[in-house]
């Protein structure tokens, strides 16, 4: 059986991830216990960035989707899509903090991941709202 050629875009990436696995050698670990440490205190933050944010975005309605439907409507857009920008913003803060740590941000990155985690709470329950049945 002759040697086939390897594509050269399979072999750049080949090549790629032996470089990346070799970084990734030298860098330092986070064990089980700092890991729920970080992750009990993002998800504590959280929960606090919610409750001091929801009045200010439900205008004091019980409806807790309230601005996703209000700001749609005003953009005549769904819920969902009003969803979808607003998390996307998130998720390009957070990427942005990760992608260029030196670049100056208005918000901590622990606030950014912690209401990242809201937004996807938010999301959910748009979801359950539209999949419960009528």
């Amino acid at each position: 059986m002759g040697v086939r050629a390897v594509p050269r875009g399979l072999l750049l990436l080949l090549v790629m991830l032996v470089q990346a696995s070799d970084f990734a050698e030298g860098l330092p670990t986070v064990n089980i216990d700092d890991y729920d440490r970080i992750a009990s205190d993002l998800l504590k933050r959280a929960h606090e960035i919610e409750t001091e944010k929801r009045p200010a975005y439900t205008l004091g309605d019980e409806d807790v989707l309230k601005n996703f439907r209000s700001v749609g409507a005003r953009l005549k857009l769904t819920p969902e899509q009003t969803w979808g920008v607003l998390f996307l913003k998130h998720v390009d803060a957070c990427t942005a903090i990760m992608l260029y740590p030196d670049m100056p941000v208005a918000e901590s990155p622990l606030e950014r991941f912690a209401d990242t985690i809201n937004y996807l709470k938010l999301g959910f329950a748009l979801l359950a709202e539209r999949d419960a049945p009528q």
